[in-house]
């Protein structure tokens, strides 16, 4: 027997007794080869960048935060990149058409607000997407002195050819996560943009001692 092949038999036998310490409930061949293709695949992938077992609390909570930005320049990123051919609609525009079709009508400030802008940018996003005939303004039928505004023929027919584009982006973005993670991940941004949205909407700046324990998470010293 060649040295290679030696080699090749003694590798195998490895990972079958590996295959077995790992408690498997099932030694059919096949679920073996699924098991060995999976390993090999896991081995190829990048390392992450830290040992998760030697981030702290403080530091791990300040790692979270780095990396939501991280990912927000990704989807921007991306959102500049295949929005391109969309020359009248650029990467802050497309949450205030799909808003407005969401919610059929809102006025400016409810518009600017639920996309979380300051009044300078949403109004400057706003008058772009009324001079280019997406967005069209009227008097709120109740309060005559506020704007509402709707989107035109063409904001809807803008609306569904964005949502082709727009889909294929957030499956981009969210591609290495499995159902379970993304329903998981759904649930726990829901709940920290429920959490930080009044303190957005209420525009005071809090003591953030004040702030950190109006939190219902345990506190870390």
């Amino acid at each position: 027997m060649s040295y290679i092949m030696q080699e090749t038999y003694t590798q195998i036998l490895e990972s079958i007794l590996e295959y077995q310490k790992e408690n498997h409930v099932s030694n059919s061949p096949s679920e073996f080869a699924h098991w060995l293709i999976e390993r090999e695949e896991a081995k190829s992938k990048p390392k992450a960048t830290a040992n998760m077992d030697l981030i702290s609390v403080n530091e791990i909570e300040e790692e979270i935060s780095r990396l939501l930005v991280v990912m927000y320049r990704y989807s921007k990123s991306h959102l500049k990149t295949y929005l391109a051919d969309f020359e009248e609609v650029n990467q802050e525009d497309f949450t205030y058409i799909f808003a407005l079709k969401r919610a059929t009508s809102l006025t400016k400030i409810q518009l600017i607000e639920m996309n979380i802008h300051d009044k300078t940018t949403g109004l400057e996003v706003i008058r772009r997407l009324v001079k280019s005939g997406i967005v069209e303004e009227s008097k709120d039928k109740i309060d005559k002195r506020s704007i509402r505004l709707s989107l035109t023929p063409k904001g809807e027919e803008t609306f569904f050819s964005l949502k082709t584009m727009t889909r294929k982006i957030a499956q981009l973005i969210t591609c290495e996560l499995a159902l379970e993670e993304k329903n998981d991940l759904y649930h726990i941004l829901t709940k920290l943009d429920a959490f930080h949205h009044p303190l957005y909407s209420s525009k005071q700046k809090e003591d953030i001692d004040v702030l950190l324990a109006l939190s219902s998470a345990p506190s870390v010293s």
